[in-house]
């Protein structure tokens, strides 16, 4: 079973998670920038990493259910 709703109904531990991570990927970002190397996979990493936790909000937000013109007689 699937603990990713849980998770995406937990906003705090969702946000921590997420600043967490990016601030991982910053100070790898920096410690790379000041030896020279090539940065563009952790810029690639930080997308798709926002793109997943924008993924969950479609996936797990509640849909607004719609009136039909049954519901509205």
């Amino acid at each position: 079973m699937s603990k990713l709703p849980a998770f995406f109904k937990d906003k705090e531990a969702r946000q921590e998670w997420a600043d967490f991570i990016m601030e991982e990927l910053n100070q790898e970002a920096l410690k790379r920038v000041y030896a020279g190397a090539d940065t563009a996979a952790l810029k690639e990493a930080r997308d798709i990493i926002s793109k997943s936790f924008k993924k969950l909000a479609q996936l797990y937000t509640p849909k607004k259910e719609r009136k039909t013109t049954e519901d509205a007689v």
